[in-house]
């Protein structure tokens, strides 16, 4: 502690005595750009440019993607419709094999 206290109180009175001396240089009111500059400005500008790349990027995407998969959707849903195939009722034996082809199928999926 004492030590510390010597080297605070030895840099204060370094600092008084240039002061009063004159050696010291005067205050300047500049405008200081530390490293933090980067992140506020140019930074934050770069982050929307990104972002807004992106998403441009993610739209894109999105509609190359349902255009791929209309015509799966549509096969989908014409299956699914009220009148389709799946909405009809099955019978027991019918539910059970089409229950072990999804399974097969899964199993098939999944260790090979």
């Amino acid at each position: 502690v004492i030590t510390q206290l010597q080297l605070l109180f030895f840099s204060a009175l370094a600092f008084a005595l240039l002061m009063l001396s004159g050696i010291y240089p005067p205050e300047l009111r500049l405008a200081n750009l530390d490293a933090d500059w980067l992140p506020r400005r140019p930074g934050r500008r770069a982050a929307a440019a990104a972002g807004n790349a992106a998403m441009a990027i993610r739209d894109g995407g999105l509609r190359l993607a349902r255009a791929a998969a209309a015509p799966g959707w549509k096969a989908v849903f014409g299956w699914h419709a009220p009148r389709g195939p799946a909405s009809r009722a099955w019978s027991t034996g019918a539910a059970a094999l089409a229950t072990v082809a999804a399974l097969a199928l899964y199993l098939l999926f999944v260790y090979a």
